[in-house]
């Protein structure tokens, strides 16, 4: 008993190709049937595409003084495919924009740090519970990714507010302040 693989894709199998020959054949069970596939396996090498490590079983012959005693052993093989396609280079999807605000309830200042999936232009202002501007804030260069700012709220009455970044054409990001 030996362990062969085949390699397959989307036009067919490949001929087999012998990894071990056995030296001889499994005899372990009782009975006329023994079946030693269930202890096979396979896990692609995860940072070599085409690279799929496995393991499989062969039959060892072993001397036992006047008897062959005929075992089973393990087996290892490394197996590369020849027509494996270089790795895709996938576009990283842009982090989502979000904003978090602290600290919360405000007194005096506060510290908005914003995720922009783009670089460019943002402006800051605070709105009211109707919806009416009562404060520009800022017009500032924002790079992609993290963007740290920070206003004084001190001049403004306790209540509601919420702070909008708007950024060149992209969609408000808003968030609600609590001013004590």
């Amino acid at each position: 008993a030996g362990m062969s693989a085949f390699f397959y894709n989307y036009s067919g199998y490949s001929e087999r190709v012998n990894l071990k020959t056995g030296d001889t054949y499994v005899n372990m069970l009782s009975g006329t049937y023994e079946r030693w596939g269930d202890y096979t396996g396979s896990q692609p090498k995860y940072n070599e595409p085409g690279v799929v490590w496995v393991s499989g079983n062969f039959g060892k012959a072993i001397d036992a003084g006047p008897f062959t005693d005929r075992k089973n052993a393990t087996w290892i093989a490394a197996l590369r495919s020849r027509d494996s396609l270089p790795p895709v280079a996938l576009e990283q999807e842009p982090a989502p924009a979000g904003m978090q605000l602290y600290p919360v309830p405000v007194r005096e200042w506060v510290t908005a740090d914003l995720q922009l999936p783009s670089g460019g232009t943002a402006a800051f202002y605070l709105l009211n519970q109707l919806g009416r501007e009562v404060a520009f804030l800022v017009e500032a260069k924002v790079t992609a990714g993290w963007n740290r700012f920070t206003f004084d709220m001190s001049s403004l009455q306790p209540g509601i507010y919420l702070l909008v970044a708007q950024q060149d054409n992209n969609p408000p990001i808003v968030q609600q302040v609590v001013k004590q």
